[in-house]
């Protein structure tokens, strides 16, 4: 029988095979253990400064380093988590409360990760949400670990980071089997889900949107209920950025302010060859006071792409490219949900068409969802012409998650999906 002291050291030799050379410990050391928050709260809390190495937790420090070095069961990389590579006893006082430190520090690294998902900022662009929530965060993982006070964890204890929902399940199964199978591919496309699932599902909201690009579908999740439908997502050239937002406002008939980019080089060379194109098309050029101008006062001639002085927007109504309504976020990218007056390419699988911005096939359900009021569906279906914008805030911002996931859980098992944007190598 392997006793746990026994098999305490030969999971460090474990780590020692993978570790830094002793410069590179020493970094690693000061980046994770030194004014690491959460390590220093666990020991203010615990009113000691060394609990792993005090010789009494080594059964503790055993079953932890187990769980770590099944890491990619978790979605995870085990080499990133540093922990110390000398067992408790024979340390200097010093090098030992380093190793205490480190342990903590790589412990709580690991913890946090397995609760809101790894390396986020790499799977989005913008993140506007986690920061606010990163108080909240860090307090649950610190009671996670005081929890560990006194106690062998057992699988349980790390259970308590996770989803306990069928689709987590369901997901991190497929991803053992994966694993098991040696597929590297699909392993790096469930990690991603996992990480992404784990990053939404921990702030506990209980409304939220999720559009997933590669599926091309939104997902609003309320109370127990989901409220699904398709979404067209930017083409291939012309991506949907991936970010998590707020969605602040409801605009029933917008205008179609045309990005800039749209407007230099599709519409002014359009525009150029023939200015009876702005009123067929319902279009309006405003100049830098907001002035409507009347398209044939125009020196269109002299205009190109560097010298185009003004703004180009669509009227309001049903021709209008965002329909009768538009779903303002908060984003940094100009994105947003909206209606569209071309709701044909719903019945496609192939609904990557966009500029970048989100449509919609069911935006009266959303809205009726999101302002938690029965919108007026015969004023928006009876298409007004020149009608003004109405703005309608909601009660409260809901948050909109735009991820990109080639997986996803399909009732009782995982569906695969075109890699669109070529992400995943």
């Amino acid at each position: 029988m392997i006793h746990s002291a026994q098999l305490l050291a030969v999971c460090f030799v474990c780590l020692m095979l993978r570790s830094c050379p002793a410069i590179a410990q020493t970094k690693t050391f000061k980046q994770q253990a030194q004014g690491h928050t959460l390590a220093d709260n666990f020991y203010t809390a615990l009113k000691t400064t060394s609990y792993w190495y005090n010789g009494r937790h080594q059964d503790a420090m055993t079953f932890i380093l187990k769980i770590v070095d099944s890491a990619s069961y978790y979605g995870l990389n085990k080499k990133n988590y540093e922990f110390p590579n000398e067992l408790p006893g024979n340390l200097t006082p010093e090098r030992s409360l380093q190793c205490e430190r480190q342990f903590t520090a790589a412990l709580a690294d690991f913890a946090a990760d397995i609760y809101h998902g790894d390396r986020i900022s790499n799977l989005v662009t913008s993140d506007e949400i986690s920061g606010s929530f990163k108080t909240g965060s860090d307090s649950f993982i610190l009671q996670w670990l005081l929890q560990l006070d006194g106690n062998i964890p057992h699988q349980a204890h790390f259970a308590k980071l996770e989803p306990a929902d069928s689709t987590y399940l369901l997901l991190k199964s497929a991803l053992h089997k994966q694993i098991d199978s040696s597929n590297k591919r699909k392993v790096t496309e469930l990690t991603t889900a996992i990480n992404l699932y784990r990053w939404i599902k921990h702030f506990h909201f209980n409304k939220y949107v999720v559009v997933n690009i590669p599926s091309a579908t939104l997902n609003l999740y309320y109370d127990t209920s989901i409220l699904s439908m398709k979404v067209v997502v930017g083409k291939p050239a012309t991506r949907t950025p991936r970010f998590s937002s707020w969605c602040n406002q409801v605009v029933l008939y917008p205008y179609w302010n045309v990005p800039s980019r749209i407007a230099k080089n599709e519409l002014l060379p359009v525009f150029k060859r023939a200015p009876s194109k702005v009123d067929q098309m319902n279009m309006q050029i405003l100049d830098n006071h907001g002035k409507i101008m009347d398209p044939y006062t125009i020196d269109w001639p002299s205009l190109n792409r560097s010298n185009f002085p003004y703004r180009i927007r669509q009227c309001t109504g049903c021709d209008n490219a965002l329909g009768v309504m538009k779903f303002n976020l908060t984003d940094p990218f100009d994105v947003y949900m909206h209606d569209t007056n071309f709701k044909l390419a719903f019945l496609s699988d192939h609904r990557y068409l966009s500029h970048g911005c989100i449509r919609v096939s069911e935006p009266i359900e959303l809205g009726n969802v999101l302002l938690e009021t029965e919108i007026d569906s015969a004023f928006l279906r009876a298409c007004f012409k020149k009608q003004e914008p109405v703005i309608i805030k909601l009660k409260a911002p809901v948050p909109v998650f735009v991820v990109y996931s080639t997986v996803a859980a399909v009732g009782d098992s995982v569906k695969y999906y075109r890699d669109i944007y070529h992400l995943f190598k």
